[in-house]
């Protein structure tokens, strides 16, 4: 389940990222989350696995959901239907907080 997640963000949200490649990650990280099996772990390491992968899940949804909402180039951030940097619209950053067992995401200025 790492691998295809780990698959799934170097293919769609790597370097080079469009938001139909984005959209599909996200797809694909929910689709994982769901055959997730979700019963006790046998051994420490069962258990650190898959919270590693729990964990590898947030971080990516977070990423992807940045990612969809800048529209722009910035640096190693390279949006290919998004070519420009669009420092008139974009000079600030993204914050994402936890609301309840949602995610939360705003813009704040530089």
């Amino acid at each position: 389940m790492r691998d295809a997640l780990k698959e799934a963000m170097w293919t769609g949200a790597g370097v080079i990222r469009t938001a139909d490649s984005l959209s599909k990650v996200l797809s694909r990280i929910d689709e994982l989350k769901s055959i997730a099996p979700d019963s006790q772990r046998e051994t420490i390491g069962d258990l650190k696995g898959y919270l590693e992968f729990q964990n590898m899940q947030v971080l990516s949804n977070i990423l992807c959901h940045a990612a969809l909402l800048r529209t722009e180039s910035r640096g190693s951030h390279y949006r290919d239907d998004f070519p420009e940097e669009d420092n008139i619209n974009w000079l600030k950053n993204i914050v994402v907080q936890k609301d309840g067992c949602r995610m939360k995401t705003e813009t704040v200025p530089v």
